[in-house]
């Protein structure tokens, strides 16, 4: 009996220290401001829960649109609502680009430039932040900073780079 309460003990330490990494315990969050310059969003716009097949069908099939060439740019989700708000969530879904084409087929929002309260994600990584831990980052740095973002930007600036921000207007 003795030698399975150790190896019970020594699963219960390596499960927790599994999920402290999946949850990004262990990550240093680096947030950095800079200028930004203005761009258009072109994709479609969501009102309702993000944690809904819904959402997920409209992000991936943004994805699939951009992999087959009707849309081109970086993969990006504009906020107009705060990110950790997931069930009264208000969106765009779509590419980042220079479309100076309307399209009857999608929505499209120009924002002028900014400057950006930002934080860079590298994927694959074994230690990644959590996104809602990477938010509550920026929002903590905004607030010391005294600057008042309202609408947040997550884009893919590479396949395996998301950058999380909020514009300060």
């Amino acid at each position: 009996m003795g030698k399975n309460k150790w190896i019970f003990i020594l699963l219960g330490f390596i499960s927790l220290g599994i999920i402290a990494i999946l949850s990004g315990v262990f990550v240093d969050i680096e947030i950095n401001e800079r200028a930004h310059d203005s761009f258009v969003i072109k994709g479609y716009e969501y009102e309702g829960d993000i944690s809904k097949k819904a959402f997920m069908h409209l992000y991936d099939s943004i994805s699939n649109q951009k992999s087959n060439g009707t849309l081109e740019g970086n993969l990006a989700v504009l906020f107009f609502t705060h990110p950790n708000e997931i069930k009264k969530a208000k969106v765009i879904v779509g590419v980042i680009g220079n479309h100076s084409v309307q399209d009857s087929l999608f929505s499209t929002y120009e924002q002028k430039a900014f400057k950006e309260v930002y934080s860079v994600i590298n994927l694959g990584e074994l230690f990644t932040p959590n996104p809602s831990n990477v938010v509550d980052a920026i929002d903590l740095y905004t607030k010391e900073k005294n600057l008042k973002g309202n609408k947040y930007l997550e884009y893919y600036s590479k396949e395996t780079q998301v950058i999380q921000s909020v514009i300060i207007e």
